[in-house]
């Protein structure tokens, strides 16, 4: 009888043991919270062992853009570890993110939305010609900025009468003289307002044979409205056509139209010379395929993210390492992404052809597991 027992407990404490073992393993694969800035995400811990297309993407890119980001302290302090050691050249590129990262399922009832954009590249002139006549506006000496608590409106322009009103709309300040000396001209207005939306970008002066780089100057205080939808609200083009090529291509067929449906969208942004190309909201420069914007309530500055979508123009799967770096007005929520594709037409072309779902994982840290 006590023989009976003893093999009865054992029988029982191993099958305990072996429920504790299987119970931890599949809780580590479960979807837990995190919160990593200030609202939380919910994820599912999984291995790169796990990920098929963890052997196709580039690793040196990826890391050459993380480096970027430890270079500054506006980045999240859980990955002071992983920065220390980036520079640390026994370990090659791949390994580095294995040995100091695991993969997060981001898991959510709603897919993930990509979009994607780029740094424009124009050609133009310092100096206005015949051909040259589009001014990219530099911010003009008027232009203040005032409480919106006590006038409703935040950049406005003294009148005559001394008092102080809203700046004007895209099309009234189009319709003068530029008030300042523009930083260059260029002969496309619809590229010029892509290089607006975008907010940075370069152009190749011909006239002075050489490059500069522009960007956010200031802008009116008025909304952003998208011409995109005007032009389908306006069944002038087709949502499923809908592209920064085909508007350009629509802006060729109806040249009288266009000061119009430009002028929907009264936001206006004044430019400035940089010292260097696209800079993200963390202030490092963005690395062609391996940055892009988030919400940082919910993913902080400096944090790697495999994403898979289909590629834009192909339509075949596309896996790539990315960095946080940047964030814009329109990417809220926990469920959006803006992919940087470089610089120059082909990544406007691929940049304006992404709106994909697809798939994310944060790239963590494995001390925050400890």
């Amino acid at each position: 009888m006590q023989k009976a027992f003893f093999s009865s407990f054992w029988t029982h404490f191993f099958a305990l043991v072996t429920f504790v073992v299987l119970f931890w393993g599949c809780a580590s694969r479960m979807p837990h919270t995190a919160t990593l800035s200030s609202q939380p995400l919910a994820l599912q811990k999984t291995t790169f062992d796990a990920l098929d297309t963890w052997q196709s993407v580039d690793y040196a890119g990826a890391r050459q853009s993380f480096q970027a980001s430890c270079s500054t302290k506006n980045r999240a302090a859980f990955l002071d570890e992983a920065c220390a050691k980036v520079s640390d050249t026994t370990l090659d590129n791949k390994t580095f993110f294995e040995s100091y990262f695991e993969p997060h399922l981001w898991v959510d009832e709603k897919p993930v939305l990509i979009t994607g954009y780029y740094e424009p590249a124009l050609i133009g002139r310092r100096t206005r010609d015949e051909n040259y006549t589009v001014a990219i506006r530099a911010k003009p000496r008027d232009l203040i900025r005032v409480d919106k608590s006590i006038y409703g409106f935040t950049h406005a322009i003294v009148d005559a009468n001394f008092t102080v009103i809203p700046y004007p709309p895209r099309e009234v300040i189009l319709s003068t003289p530029p008030r300042d000396t523009p930083v260059a001209y260029v002969a496309d207005a619809v590229e010029y307002f892509f290089l607006q939306v975008q907010g940075s970008g370069r152009i190749d002066l011909i006239d002075e044979n050489r490059t500069i780089f522009v960007g956010y100057g200031e802008k009116n205080g008025h909304s952003y409205t998208s011409i995109g939808a005007y032009l389908i609200a306006n069944g002038w083009m087709q949502e499923h056509n809908m592209s920064m090529s085909a508007i350009q291509a629509w802006a060729q067929e109806h040249p009288t139209l266009l000061p119009h449906v430009l002028n929907h969208n009264k936001s206006f942004l004044f430019m400035r010379e940089k010292n260097q190309g696209a800079t993200g909201a963390q202030g490092v420069p963005l690395t062609p395929l391996h940055s892009c914007a988030v919400d940082t309530r919910y993913i902080p500055f400096g944090v790697p993210i495999m994403l898979s979508m289909p590629h834009p123009k192909e339509r075949t799967p596309y896996t790539q390492i990315t960095i946080a770096q940047d964030r814009g007005a329109a990417i809220l929520g926990e469920r959006r992404i803006d992919y940087f594709w470089g610089f120059g037409h082909e990544a406007g072309a691929l940049a304006g052809r992404t709106k994909a779902q697809g798939t994310l994982w944060l790239l963590l840290p494995k001390t925050l597991s400890r």
